[in-house]
């Protein structure tokens, strides 16, 4: 399923204070990059981005449960990034400086 260049859009207007934050088209999907480190994706319709343990925390800072870890292989370490996150831009540049700290 294609992604709304809308979505897309929105996306990168929230992360325009990170500087540099580029969307590709991948698979099914986009991912965006800093640094050419891909930090996060749309996939099946949702923002995800990279998270381990050092990140996780965010969710519970946020009064959020966080995601159980994902099995499938092509989403594993992607978590979705609740609406209420993405519509704050300076909240969810936060979220995403630590996806792209931990990105490789």
């Amino acid at each position: 399923m294609a992604v709304s260049k809308d979505y897309i859009d929105y996306i990168l207007e929230q992360l325009h204070g990170l500087g540099g934050v580029t969307a590709v088209p991948i698979l099914e999907g986009h991912g965006f990059f800093f640094d050419n480190k891909l930090f996060a994706i749309i996939a099946k319709d949702r923002f995800r981005m990279k998270m381990d343990e050092t990140n996780l925390f965010l969710y519970k800072d946020a009064g959020l449960v966080a995601p159980p870890v994902l099995e499938s292989t092509e989403d594993s370490g992607f978590f979705q990034v609740p609406d209420s996150i993405i519509n704050t831009p300076l909240v969810f540049e936060k979220w995403c400086q630590t996806a792209i700290d931990i990105a490789s």
